[in-house]
């Protein structure tokens, strides 16, 4: 396990910076989705049915596609 660590350190913390980024980038969407659903009197969904939405995934698509197109290049 040291090993491991030591070898993938710069890896594994990159990894962990981007699912913290992802989860909290979730998290407002969704919160920003029921507030949006609210003022239009529509029902709210839950974070699950928010992940598995066309709207997570535009959002996802839309707010890192420049990045990775610049780690691209």
């Amino acid at each position: 396990m040291r090993r491991l660590w030591r070898e993938n350190s710069l890896s594994i913390v990159f990894l962990g910076l981007f699912l913290v980024a992802l989860c909290g980038q979730a998290y407002a969407g969704w919160y920003d989705f029921n507030n949006e659903a609210v003022s239009h009197h529509q029902e709210t969904i839950s974070l699950g049915r928010y992940l598995l939405s066309s709207a997570f995934g535009n959002a996802v698509m839309e707010n890192w596609k420049s990045e990775y197109l610049q780690f691209t290049l």
